[in-house]
C-alpha cells in the first residue's frame, strides 16, 4: 500500500439531488492517492441524527448552505489532520470525536465530520488501488444485497395526503443481479402505465422522492396496486414488499396518538393496520412501524407480527447504545444504516458489527439528499449486506445505487444473492 499520510484535506460546497447546501470533501495522501466523499441528508431525520451544520435563513440556497461548515473543516479539522494516517480509520474518528466533544456533532457539525472521515476511508482503498468494497471486505465477495426499490412515495399532494413514507418491491426471487433489477424497473413502468385508470384518468406524477405519487390516502391500497403490478409481469412468485411507516412525522407527543388517514388511532389500531397489511401480502419487512422513542411498542410489533422484520431507523439513528435497548427489549431485528446518521466510519462499523452479531438484518441506505458518489453503496457491497434500500429507479444518485449492485455481480460472478425471505 501506498503512503497514507494524509498530505491535505479541502471542502467544498455544492448541492445535493434536492438543490440544498452540501458539503464535499478531498483528502490527498503523501504518496498522492485521492479520496472524495460527501453528506447526504435526510428529510424525514430522526431526533438522535448527527446535527448538519448549515448556515440558516441568513445563509444562500434557500438557507440550506454549509459554508460554515465548508470553513470548520479547511481551518479547524484539515490543520489536526494533515500528517496523519488516512489509514488508520479508528485513529482519525477519535480525534474528529475529541475535537467535536458533542454528542450529537452540533460543535462541528455531523456532515464536518462524516465527509472527512469517509473521505479517509476513501483515499485509504485508493491508496491499495482497490475500490472502497474491496478495500472493506478485504476478499472475494459471495453475497450480494437484494435492493428495495420503492415505487410509490408518501407526503402532502395537491390530491393526496399519504403518512406512510416508502412503498417498497423486494425481489428475493431474483435468480441474480440483472434479474433483481430488472424486476424492480418493469414494475415501477408497469405502476406508471396502470395509474392513470386508476387514478381518473390522471397521469403518473412524479413524488417528493422520486417514486409515483401516490393514488389514494390508504397504504394498502398503494401495496394492493403494486402486487397487481407484479403479478401482471409474472412475478409474483420473486417478489416480497416493504414499507417504511415514517411514524415519527405523523405522531403527536402531546396528544400521545397518531393522525393517520385522517383520523386519529392509537399505538395498538396503527399496530393492527401494519399487522393486518402482513397478513393480506408477503411482507419481509416494516421500518420505524411507531415514533421514534418507543421502544416497548416497537417490541410488541415485534411479537405481533413474528414473521415480519421489524426495521428501525430514526429508532436508533445507527447508534450502538440504541442498539443496545433495542436488542436487549427484543424491539427490532434490523437496522438502517446511515452513516451520516452517527457521524464517523467507526461509529457506523461499531452499530454494523454488533447487530451482525445479533442476528439482525442490516440495510445501508440511500438518503432523501443524495448523491450520484455517495460512498454507502460501496459500504452495502463491502460488507455484503442482505438489503440495500436504494429508492426509486429514478434520479441519478437513486440509479447509481442499482449500478453499483450491477457492477459489483459483474465483478464478483460468483456472488450470489442474499436470502431475504422465504414463502
Amino acid at each position: 500500500m501506498g503512503n497514507t499520510v494524509i498530505r491535505s484535506i479541502h471542502a467544498r460546497h455544492l448541492i445535493d439531488c434536492k438543490t440544498r447546501g452540501l458539503l464535499e470533501v478531498d483528502v490527498i495522501t503523501e504518496g498522492g492517492a485521492a479520496g472524495r466523499a460527501s453528506a447526504p441528508t435526510g428529510t424525514s431525520v430522526g431526533e438522535g441524527e448527527s446535527f448538519v451544520m448549515r448556515d440558516g435563513a441568513e445563509g444562500r440556497f434557500c438557507g440550506t448552505s454549509v459554508y460554515r461548515a465548508v470553513d470548520i473543516v479547511n481551518n479547524k479539522i484539515a490543520p489536526a489532520l494533515i500528517g496523519k494516517d488516512a489509514a488508520d480509520q479508528e485513529g482519525i474518528d477519535k480525534a474528529l470525536l475529541e475535537m467535536d466533544g458533542t454528542p450529537l456533532k452540533t460543535k462541528l457539525g455531523g456532515n464536518s465530520l462524516y465527509s472527512v472521515s469517509a473521505a479517509c476511508l476513501a483515499v485509504a482503498a485508493a491508496a491499495g488501488n482497490q475500490s472502497v468494497h474491496r478495500f472493506i471486505a478485504g476478499k472475494e465477495i459471495q453475497r450480494l444485497p437484494v435492493p428495495i426499490v420503492n415505487m410509490f412515495n408518501g407526503g402532502v399532494y395537491p390530491d393526496v395526503k399519504m403518512e406512510f413514507q416508502e412503498f417498497g418491491v423486494v425481489p428475493y426471487g431474483a435468480e441474480d443481479m440483472q434479474e433483481a433489477v430488472d424486476i424492480a424497473v418493469t414494475v415501477f413502468h408497469k405502476i406508471g402505465k396502470m395509474i392513470p385508470e386508476k387514478n381518473q384518468g390522471k397521469m403518473p406524477a412524479i413524488a417528493n422522492y422520486f417514486g409515483h405519487c401516490p393514488i389514494s390516502d390508504n397504504p394498502m391500497d398503494l401495496f394492493e396496486t403494486i402486487a397487481e403490478a407484479v403479478e401482471s409481469c409474472g412475478y409474483k412468485n420473486k417478489v416480497c414488499y416493504y414499507t417504511d411507516c415514517a411514524a415519527s412525522e405523523f405522531y403527536s407527543p402531546e396528544r400521545g396518538t397518531y393522525l393517520f388517514m385522517g383520523k386519529e388511532r392509537d399505538r395498538d389500531e396503527l399496530l393492527a393496520f401494519v399487522s393486518d397489511m402482513t397478513e393480506k401480502l408477503p411482507f419481509c419487512g416494516v421500518e420505524d412501524i411507531l415514533e421514534e422513542h418507543d421502544f416497548e411498542g416497537f417490541a410488541i410489533a415485534a411479537g405481533l407480527m413474528p414473521d415480519v422484520r421489524i426495521i428501525g431507523d430514526d429508532l436508533l439513528c445507527t447508534n450502538i447504545q440504541n442498539l443496545k435497548k433495542a436488542v436487549e427489549m427484543k424491539a427490532c431485528s434490523g437496522i438502517v444504516l446511515k452513516p451520516n446518521q452517527i457521524g464517523t466510519i467507526t461509529e457506523t462499523f461499531l452499530a454494523y458489527r454488533y447487530a451482525k452479531e445479533h442476528d439482525m438484518w442490516i440495510l445501508p441506505s440511500v438518503r432523501a439528499g443524495g448523491t450520484v458518489d455517495d460512498i454507502v453503496k460501496e459500504i452495502a457491497v463491502g460488507i455484503e449486506a442482505p438489503l440495500v434500500k436504494c429508492g426509486a429507479p429514478r434520479s441519478g444518485e437513486r440509479i447509481s445505487f442499482l449500478n453499483t449492485l450491477m457492477r459489483a455481480a459483474d465483478e464478483y460472478p460468483q456472488a450470489r444473492l442474499s436470502e431475504v425471505y422465504r414463502r
